[in-house]
């Protein structure tokens, strides 16, 4: 099977990042992710985060993988030894990236990308009719608006841009798909799911026209005689459309941005769209809506380049639920009656509120609560213990197995070749675990105030050395490991930082304690399947910090 999760505009890759999270976790037992991300802004804050975030996990997937000298074992039980972390392979869906820009830097605007100066008389004036011209004041001129920035939510100007760089200038996107469909002819399913915004400009430009285009690849009918070169039958469409879920400062007055008054009416109109276009058209096999009641305030403005970096909010998980949904089975077409989900209580947010079946919420919640428990644990109590050095005859400092203090990390390290690939996966899984608690910790501090506590899914408070909702684009900072892997060894902050971090569980279902952890690290003495090295460390501590 061939798993393709797109992220179209700056929304729909904060989506795509809290999917990758995911599935990194385990989440689903999705195999192989292939991650594209659309978006005409080349240095949007947000799709460099996602894009960083791909390669990264591609870079720790290779380094942990048989039949390196830290290698994991993704094919054996977690009892045996095995373990789900980074058994889902992500890979970018080109081969030196996962961006797709619809237009060359070149083509600025969309007079340009459209050559309004090679149209007829007619074409001009079709033109002028569509899209605001040089008459227009600069806040809403559209033809020549500077769309080195994304489409500043004009969906219109977007559809447009996109549509012609799809099929005339710029075809990698679609010659991409077309050859991984055509595996279909050969008895392999694909799945496709988009996410995007349903405001804004780039996913609410691209969402439609990216799925039509997928629809009619699969849909494409052939000439008497010739041979078909997709199996339509064999390919899944899925899509999740994010409705308004945060709020922003209005930019500068005659700036040609999108106004934060402007987002439910343009989203109103967008639903009737998808309304009547649904009615008369079946793009997807299942198709998702995610938002929030009240507007989850950033208090900043941003057009877009780097500038636009938004933290994590709630939504984006509500929203990367649904691809994991629909790779894990829920790909066959829905039911024609739509299946609605929401809070129990406005006040607060917690695992049982999260909208997915059963099953697939507890595996969350366990595969999510354990990598977060062994983040944790890695930064603050292992990687420190990493760090002490023997000084040889010749001065240099080296690390021996001999120089770690306690026993049983001693024991589980023992075949630990210590050469640079070890240090080079030392060094990115630390980039990753930090990477992940930052995510978990912004998601944690945006979130509407309704109540005196209103997130129960987790808490890193003890952590964090900052957080500042007044500062979105950084609003968190992680404690340094030596001092916290001193405050750790306290015994209350240690149940604090590792019990604790779960909230809102079934009291049924207790949460196992840092004492079950120690135990079984001290009993872990065993090679066990294909676990070698560092990998050994690694897959004993994250089987032991399950929840």
């Amino acid at each position: 099977m061939i798993n393709i999760l797109i992220g179209i505009g700056g929304t729909g890759a904060k989506v795509v990042e809290s999917a990758l999270y995911l599935l990194a976790a385990g989440a689903g037992d999705v195999g192989q992710v292939l991650v594209g991300l659309v978006d005409q802004d080349n240095g949007n804050g947000n799709l460099a985060r996602t894009n960083e975030l791909v390669e990264k996990l591609r870079t720790l997937r290779a380094d942990w993988e048989p039949p390196r000298n830290n290698a994991l074992d993704w094919d054996a039980r977690p009892e045996d030894g095995g373990t789900p972390f980074l058994r889902t392979r992500i890979e970018p869906l080109f081969s030196r990236t996962a961006h797709w820009r619809p237009a060359d830097a070149d083509q600025g605007n969309l007079a340009q990308i459209l050559g309004r100066t090679e149209m007829s008389d007619g074409e001009k004036a079709l033109f002028d009719l569509l899209f605001r011209g040089e008459a227009a004041s600069p806040a809403h001129e559209e033809q020549t608006m500077d769309l080195a920035e994304g489409y500043r939510g004009r969906a219109h100007v977007g559809s447009a841009a996109l549509l012609a760089s799809l099929l005339i200038d710029n075809t990698a996107l679609i010659d991409r798909l077309s050859e991984l469909l055509k595996q279909t002819t050969q008895g392999t399913e694909v799945r496709i799911f988009l996410a995007g915004s349903i405001f804004g400009g780039t996913g609410a430009a691209g969402f439609p026209t990216i799925a039509r285009k997928i629809d009619n690849l699969r849909k494409a009918t052939v000439g008497a005689g010739e041979s078909r070169s997709v199996d339509g039958a064999r390919v899944k469409l899925g899509g999740v459309m994010m409705l308004p879920y945060f709020g922003f400062k209005d930019g500068e007055a005659g700036s040609n941005v999108v106004r934060a008054g402007d987002l439910l009416p343009q989203s109103r109109i967008a639903l009737n769209f998808y309304h009547r276009l649904f009615d008369r058209e079946a793009l997807f096999d299942r198709f998702y809506l995610a938002g929030w009641n009240e507007l989850i305030q950033l208090n900043y403005h941003s057009a877009g380049s780097g500038n636009q970096h938004n933290p994590a909010m709630i939504p984006e998980l509500v929203g990367a639920l649904a691809a994991i949904d629909f790779f894990g089975g829920a790909a066959r077409a829905a039911e024609t009656a739509p299946l609605a989900s929401a809070r129990k209580e406005a006040g607060f947010v917690d695992w049982a509120d999260l909208p997915a079946g059963e099953a697939l919420k507890i595996d969350v919640e366990n595969r999510l609560g354990q990598l977060l428990r062994t983040a944790i644990w890695w930064r603050y109590r292992m990687e420190p213990a990493f760090d002490r050095r023997h000084k040889s005859l010749f001065g240099k400092e080296e690390l021996r197995v001999g120089d770690i203090k306690q026993p049983w990390l001693r024991e589980l390290a023992r075949d630990t070749v210590w050469d640079q690939p070890t240090q080079d996966a030392r060094e990115h899984l630390r980039g990753f675990f930090k990477g992940l608690l930052e995510w978990a910790a912004a998601m944690q501090l945006f979130i509407n105030p309704e109540a005196g506590d209103p997130f129960r899914l987790w808490s890193l408070a003890p952590v964090l050395d900052r957080c500042d909702r007044s500062q979105p684009t950084d609003p968190v900072a992680l404690k340094e490991p030596p001092l916290a892997a001193r405050d750790l060894d306290d015994e209350v902050l240690a149940k604090a930082a590792f019990e604790d971090v779960l909230r809102g569980r079934d009291t049924a279902r207790p949460t196992r304690t840092a004492g079950d952890l120690f135990a079984e690290l001290h009993a872990s003495r065993k090679t066990i399947g294909k676990t070698r090295g560092m990998g050994r460390v690694l897959a004993a501590l994250h089987h032991a910090a399950r929840v």
